[in-house]
């Protein structure tokens, strides 16, 4: 045990006596400053909108509300219902910011964030004539935030740290000589390991750590996200620095070491994910985001043209009845979303199945496990976004269904009462415990990494080569 601290006092003396680390270090601590920058900057512009959306909500409705005013001052003995006033108004449901937002915001902007629909309208939240032709994987290609940071840079620094770490010892000449010592070279290198953990890397995620909490300021997110922030920012960097360790192991030029590092990082964070998204799209392609317009503009026109052939027949007495009128409104447009939920479901239902198949190979890829655990805790992600479409859906066939079911009609005294009890969309979170499991599972995959690297160093530490030296 006094070798291991001996061994690791040598190497803090000899990482803090480097002219490049502070170098690094202030490069790094400008990069994550100006990404939490950033980042923030985007949150407080998503919550500017979502705070413009409540407002011209709130002055719509108020409109409307001096309106029927105005109309029941005209007509003495005018009434209303609950259920004609929550129908006659517009709703935006939009889906809520977490306080770790500016973490990852690179796959917010390619899922929608509110939708605005009339409940008595069949053009409402993805109906044909809104539904996106654009591909939403195109709009994810991503900002500069903390996340691109964490996978994508912060390897880059912790590999320009540790790509010589032994190696350097060979082209310097001091190999020989620590290995003359009666420390064995598993303790020699594993010292060096945990000396470089103590310093680079506790010092790069606390200059991840610290920007982030800086522009969150008191709204900054608890203790179990960072918690787990923090533990899959060791646990990644951990796994770089076993990449630099077993190249060390089996590469004796720092020149040559430099260089694999380089490729594993490229490999790691680029080939890779992408050699994982061409097996998605062979074995699970997208549906096509045209064919399900169109197909939805198909079913429009086709009902369209059969209201037109068979017009209803009303008497004058059910033409006065304004909640008769209503129900007639509400109950076409359950038939139109009924028409639609076919094609919308078996579009859903290939999505889902994409993304669950991708989301089962995150495990082969540390990046882009570390990507998804970075997206949850931000509340960012596929999932979270897909369930704000879902409940949306469920908002709307509620909101008709109570329209439906309120029509007591009610003096024009009690508008101000009657717009105060419109419903009010509020989005459910996923249940937590899925976002601690998903997170556990990433956490579980980067210590497999680290284990199958730690096992593959002690092997090579075993080999005779190893203790060869090149040095004079």
């Amino acid at each position: 045990m006094n070798a291991l601290f001996t061994v690791i006092r040598h190497e803090l003396r000899r990482l803090t006596r480097d002219r490049a680390t502070p170098v690094l270090a202030l490069l790094f601590a400008a990069i994550c400053l100006y990404a939490a920058w950033n980042g923030q900057r985007w949150a407080d512009q998503r919550a500017e909108a979502l705070r413009q959306i409540e407002i011209d909500l709130q002055e719509s409705r108020e409109d409307s509300r001096a309106r029927l005013a105005t109309a029941a001052a005209a007509q003495p003995g005018r009434t209303f219902s609950q259920g004609s006033i929550s129908a006659g108004v517009w709703y935006q449901p939009t889906l809520p910011l977490l306080p770790l937002a500016p973490l990852a915001i690179g796959q917010a902007d390619g899922y929608p964030f509110d939708v605005r629909f009339h409940p008595v309208s069949p053009r409402t939240l993805f109906a044909p004539r809104e539904a996106s032709l654009t591909n939403p994987a195109a709009l994810a290609a991503g900002s500069f935030d903390l996340a691109f940071v964490i996978v994508y840079l912060l390897p880059v620094f912790l590999l320009a740290l540790t790509y010589d770490l032994w190696t350097g010892e060979r082209e310097r000449g001091t190999a020989r000589l620590l290995l003359a010592q009666p420390i064995s070279p598993m303790v020699l290198f594993f010292g060096k390991a945990i000396a470089l953990g103590a310093t680079v890397l506790l010092g790069l995620a606390a200059l991840v750590m610290i920007p982030l909490l800086g522009f969150a300021g008191s709204n900054g997110p608890g203790g179990p996200a960072l918690a787990a922030l923090g533990v899959t920012i060791l646990l990644y960097g951990a796994f770089w620095i076993a990449v630099a360790l077993t190249v060390n192991v089996f590469v004796r030029h720092a020149a040559g070491a430099a260089l694999a590092c380089g490729a594993i990082w490229l490999g790691v964070t680029a080939l890779l994910p992408a050699v994982l998204a061409s097996a998605v799209d062979l074995l699970h392609p997208a549906p096509s985001s045209a064919a399900y317009a169109n197909r939805l503009r198909d079913i429009e026109l086709e009902r369209q043209e059969a209201r037109r052939q068979t017009p209803p027949t009303r008497s004058t007495a059910d033409r006065e009845d304004r909640a008769a009128a209503l129900r007639r409104t509400l109950a076409r447009v359950e038939e139109d979303m009924a028409a639609y939920a076919p094609v919308r479901d078996a579009f859903r239902d290939r999505e889902q199945a994409r993304r669950d198949f991708a989301h089962d190979l995150r495990f082969a890829s540390p990046a882009t496990a570390v990507q998804d655990t970075l997206e949850r805790l931000a509340g960012t992600d596929a999932t979270r976004a897909v369930a704000f479409q879902d409940q949306a859906w469920r908002f709307a066939h509620a909101l008709r269904t109570h329209a439906g079911t309120s029509l007591a009609e009610q003096s024009a005294d009690n508008l101000s009462r009657l717009y105060a009890s419109v419903p009010v969309f509020r989005f459910e979170e996923p249940p937590a415990t899925t976002v601690r499991q998903a997170v556990a599972a990433n956490a579980a995959a980067l210590l497999s990494f680290l284990i199958a690297l730690g096992s593959v160093i002690a092997n090579g530490l075993q080999r005779p080569r190893f203790l060869e030296d090149d040095g004079p």
